[in-house]
């Protein structure tokens, strides 16, 4: 079984990540090979029009004609919605699945965004007929994009994956892929293989010692992954204003290198204005190996996260496999995996007074703090790489004989 990867590679992106574990994974199963094909998202970026992707994506059939399955790790920005808009971006993933059936190759997509999370806000009627027309037209661009997509599926032998039951409601419902085409798949949790050496981990617990002045008796909270609005970490700021002075937060991550948002600003901002600077430490974008030493630092980690976020979260499982206990806002991704294993504890999305109750509640709880980490162990060993890798390969032996 010949597999083809298509996903970013290369760059700072957790799904470029998640890529590479699985293929390792696939490979090391033993009864496939597997490639990945790196999108070139500059290209995708200077595109002008609809047309100008549509050729970029079909100039990838040459090579994806040498694998008997086409696996697209899918982000609407992958498909040039931050160009083009979301419809756009359907419009190519629907033309390319055509493109890919018609010559033979059986795709599956792996939607790592929830479609609620980008959908068109619901139709406003106004008297003004200039917009009323603009709407109109971008309601029905947008559904025919959405209807094209589903019907892409339905032509041709293919799979859609989603990693929560919710994404897999909405990609039904939003995109009109039928219901014997979707698929649930975990997304997997990887324990890290590679850890810095002893110096660099000096180097890291002193800079982040001095910054926060940490003494004997202080509790270090941890936010892991990139600085993103969804993420909470405004509402992790106003927990931390609420808690004891020896309270601090490592914010493990930094500013994702694309975004050219003003979040981060804000987010400084409300540092500033709570005057927790001597309470808060952001680290720069760092190596995979030095998560280990950050990790090592920290009492308790939060994943604090809105509750439109509805899809998986890659950050959230570096926090499953640290050996810290996790504290995450129950939104229906996290609850799904606290039903498998009840390895977080749960606070209610946006409510930051009981962030920081919960916080501190496993913070001065060893009892508590311990089972979660157990918890969490069994959830990592039973969505591990190499255990996702194997429910993938199980899919595709599925797909290729309902297509014969």
């Amino acid at each position: 079984m010949r597999i083809l990867q298509i996903s970013t590679r290369g760059v700072r992106c957790g799904i470029a990540h998640y890529t590479d574990v699985l293929a390792r994974s696939l490979n090391e199963d033993g009864r496939a090979t597997c490639d990945i094909h790196p999108l070139d998202q500059d290209k995708i970026q200077a595109s002008q029009n609809l047309r100008e992707l549509d050729a970029y994506f079909a100039s990838l059939l040459p090579e994806a004609k040498k694998y008997d399955f086409v696996h697209i790790q899918h982000e609407y920005s992958f498909f040039g919605s931050g160009r083009h808009g979301v419809t756009a971006a359907n419009f190519a993933l629907g033309n390319f699945l055509r493109l890919l059936g018609r010559a033979g190759i059986r795709p599956a997509v792996t939607f790592h965004s929830d479609p609620h999370a980008v959908a068109q806000p619901r139709f406003k009627f106004t008297f003004r007929p200039h917009k009323l027309v603009y709407r109109l037209h971008r309601r029905h661009e947008d559904r025919a994009a959405n209807r094209r997509l589903g019907e892409a599926f339905a032509a041709f032998p293919s799979a859609a994956v989603a990693h929560n039951a919710f994404s897999a409601e909405s990609l039904h419902a939003e995109h009109f892929i039928p219901k014997d085409r979707i698929h649930r798949l975990n997304l997997a949790v990887q324990k890290r293989t590679v850890s810095c050496t002893p110096a660099r981990r000096l180097e890291i617990r002193e800079r982040v010692s001095r910054d926060l002045n940490l003494g004997a008796g202080d509790i270090l909270v941890g936010l892991v992954g990139f600085i993103s609005e969804y993420k909470g970490h405004l509402e992790a700021l106003r927990a931390l204003h609420l808690l004891p002075p020896h309270y601090k937060l490592l914010v493990i991550g930094g500013k994702h290198p694309r975004d050219a948002s003003p979040f981060f600003d804000r987010m400084l901002q409300l540092v500033h204005e709570l005057r927790l600077e001597s309470r808060v430490h952001v680290t720069d974008t760092f190596e995979d190996e030095d998560l280990d030493a950050y990790f090592e630092l920290t009492h308790v980690l939060a994943a604090p996260y809105a509750d439109h976020f509805r899809s998986s979260s890659a950050a959230l499982t570096l926090g499953l496999c640290s050996g810290r206990p996790l504290v995450a806002s129950a939104i229906k991704p996290f609850l799904e995996i606290n039903q498998e294993s009840p390895c977080l504890e749960l606070h209610a999305p946006h409510a930051f007074h009981e962030l920081a109750y919960r916080i501190r509640r496993v913070a001065e709880n060893p009892t508590l703090s311990a089972r979660l980490v157990a918890a969490a162990a069994v959830y990592t060993q039973a969505n591990s790489p190499r255990a996702i890798a194997a429910r993938h390969l199980d899919l595709f032996a599925s797909l290729k004989a309902n297509s014969s």
